[in-house]
């Protein structure tokens, strides 16, 4: 059983999805030990905690103190493994404590401002070839790392509000209804030209995803009061921008599941994430390749439902490994006898920071060995067989969905 760990171990994959800060701005920021929490901050303020470690205000002697008290409380949950991990193979830390802490955090700001280390740590480490990435609007990435874009911000009431002040304060008009509709086609338009391989919908962190049906002339309505919700200008809005990435073969990443908190706009929900509510848009743009990400838990049942029956459904399981390898595994295993294989996208870090997507693709890699030995034990596949599924969901699948 060690071939497959062992192939799996030194395959070069390809990231499908990533919140990477460019090297850029993570020097600028001087990003230290906690600004990598991420989403394990999550499970502190779970836990009991009520401050933000990331707060720059706050003395750092205060800061150690405290997170090696929620630590303690944490440390069984995924997102907390990572930390000992990547702390142990890149900066040679074998234990965090009193001691060691403040010497991890120096060392983290150190790195920060190194221009190699996301080339080091991504590719000569952690042995990803490239990573798509949500572009920040500077679309001045790296090679290894390929842009993306958020486009929900579109839909909203919020954004249409700010764009009309920074008109009037221009001395321009605000947008009619038909400007605004131009201006979303020619930010998608200016997104595409930019070379982007792939439109983000991050829609779960504010409302359903009952995306489908609208009325127009409500739509237009809605724009003109510009209230905090309007369910038809923002389908219509959605379903405008899905037809120019069909348009295009660019394909579509949509959240699906499970949301962190500290991220919602608005109430914090977990049916928002309900992926059975999308099966009306994947029927009305069948052209269109819908990535959907997460793995849709805790959904997991009806999103491989539909990623069985639906042909531009795909699945991929970016976050999921460190949410719970278990279920991870659970859900690999089912999708490989559910799935056909070219429709898996096998790993995204989705982190804002490398060392973090280091550790995950450590965890992620040893969960799909897990789970591809069990198969071979079993006698469903036999080790060639094993080796090509982890070359399509690894390699070969999300270079050709993101056409890298």
């Amino acid at each position: 059983m060690e071939e497959i760990r062992d192939y799996i171990r030194n395959l070069s994959i390809i990231d499908g999805h990533e919140h990477l800060l460019y090297p850029t701005i993570r020097k600028r920021e001087n990003t230290d030990f906690f600004g990598l929490l991420h989403y394990f901050e999550s499970d502190m303020v779970s836990s009991g905690l009520n401050v933000l470690l990331s707060d720059n205000a706050m003395p750092k002697r205060e800061k150690y103190d405290i997170f090696l008290r929620y630590f303690e409380n944490t440390s069984n949950t995924t997102y907390a493994k990572l930390i000992p991990l990547f702390a142990k193979e890149l900066y040679g830390i074998d234990k965090i404590d009193r001691n060691t802490l403040p010497e991890l955090d120096r060392m983290v700001e150190e790195r920060s401002q190194h221009d190699g280390w996301y080339k080091e740590v991504l590719v000569e480490r952690a042995n990803i070839e490239q990573a798509i990435v949500v572009d920040d609007g500077s679309f001045d990435s790296p090679d290894f790392l390929k842009p993306m874009v958020y486009l929900d911000f579109l839909m909203r009431a919020d954004h249409i509000k700010l764009v009309n002040r920074k008109r009037v304060e221009q001395g321009k008009k605000e947008y009619a209804f038909s400007d605004y509709v131009e201006y979303v086609d020619d930010y998608c338009q200016k997104c595409i030209d930019h070379g982007i391989v792939a439109a983000k919908f991050g829609i779960p962190y504010w409302r359903d995803l009952n995306l489908h049906d609208y009325i127009f002339e409500e739509a237009k309505r809605e724009f003109d009061i510009c209230s905090d919700r309007m369910f038809n200008f923002e389908n219509y809005i959605f379903n405008r921008i899905i037809n120019i990435m069909e348009r295009h073969d660019i394909p579509v990443q949509i959240h699906t599941g499970h949301v962190e908190p500290s991220a919602c706009v608005g109430p914090y929900s977990v049916t928002n994430g309900r992926v059975s509510d999308l099966i009306p848009v994947l029927f009305a743009h069948k052209d269109a390749a819908f990535v959907l990400l997460h793995g849709g838990f805790p959904y997991q049942e009806e999103y491989l439902s539909m990623v069985k029956n639906i042909p531009n459904a795909i699945a991929d399981f970016s976050w999921i490994y460190i949410i719970s390898p278990y279920k991870a595994a659970r859900m690999l295993s089912d999708a490989i006898e559910m799935i056909p294989r070219n429709k898996i996208i096998g790993f995204g870090g989705d982190f804002m920071h490398v060392e973090n997507t280091f550790a995950h693709a450590i965890v992620a890699r040893e969960t799909v060995s897990r789970v591809l030995e069990e198969k071979i034990k079993d006698g469903y596949f036999d080790i060639g067989e094993a080796k090509r599924f982890a070359d399509m969901i690894f390699r070969e699948n999300p270079k050709r969905i993101y056409r890298i």
